[in-house]
């Protein structure tokens, strides 16, 4: 679940029992628009039925789709957000994270 705020920007990712997995389930493309700022995010009825989460050493993503290809990225702090399609979220980069 994704909690947005009024003007639609990211307050909250809530995942409950998502699978972990070794490899990223999207690929990038061969030239990715790498961006700047905090995206403004667009509400659809279509669920997401999987979510799975892939650990990395100092980050970890939460991917929301398979199968796509990453065309976009955009950089906010420590936080990446990964786009399809020039407008599909499809995985969030948290960087900067502890293992406690």
């Amino acid at each position: 679940m994704i909690w947005l705020s009024a003007s639609d920007e990211l307050g909250e990712v809530e995942c409950i029992f998502p699978t972990v997995v070794e490899n990223p389930p999207c690929k990038p493309s061969g030239s990715i628009n790498k961006q700047t700022g905090f995206p403004i995010l667009a509400m659809t009825s279509e669920p997401v039925n999987e979510v799975c989460i892939q650990f990395h050493e100092e980050d970890f993503t939460i991917w929301f789709v398979t199968d796509k290809v990453i065309d976009s990225q955009i950089q906010a702090d420590a936080i990446t957000f990964l786009i399809a399609n020039a407008n599909e979220l499809v995985g969030i980069i948290c960087g900067n994270v502890i293992n406690i």
